[in-house]
């Protein structure tokens, strides 16, 4: 099967809304993330099994910085606002999706988990409005050559609030 791309915020399913993100991180086991609190991104980086962590914080560039000491960098698309006022205290960013097919992060092609192997997924964020009933928040899926799909997806529904 053909290797996809990780993309946060994805595109077609934002259309006409607006999202701000904070961090996102993942790890190649079934982890309890660490409570948020003060030092949140320290016990973030000491949690065992982490593989990537992206705290979108960057106020200028196109790189989302990778703080799981990994390598697993991002890239902000062009209309990604970075710098915007983070969810937990004074000092953090965060970056805002407008909603338009072209307002994303690449991840490239990492995160790459053993069929029913276990791995958490974590995201903080702040919709504003969603044009669809399932906006994705979180996706990485191939096709193989039959046309069958594979990989993962984390979204919100519209409708209720949770993430699914």
């Amino acid at each position: 099967m053909p290797r996809s791309p990780l993309a946060v915020g994805l595109v077609a399913m934002f259309v006409g809304a607006a999202t701000a993100c904070a961090p996102l991180n993942a790890w190649a086991q079934d982890a309890t993330p660490p409570p948020a609190a003060d030092g949140y991104a320290s016990l973030v980086e000491a949690t065992p099994g982490l593989v990537a962590y992206w705290r979108l914080d960057e106020t200028s560039g196109t790189t989302a910085v990778d703080r799981s000491g990994a390598g697993n960098d991002a890239s902000y698309a062009a209309t990604v606002v970075l710098g915007e006022p983070g969810l937990i205290g004074p000092v953090n960013a965060s970056v805002a999706l407008d909603g338009t097919d072209d307002a994303y992060i690449d991840a490239g092609d990492v995160l790459d988990f053993a069929a029913g192997a276990p791995f958490t997924l974590e995201a903080w964020i702040q919709p504003d409005v969603f044009a669809t009933p399932y906006p994705r928040l979180l996706m990485k899926e191939a096709t193989d050559d039959e046309g069958n799909r594979q990989g993962y997806l984390l979204y919100i529904s519209r409708e209720t609030g949770r993430l699914g």
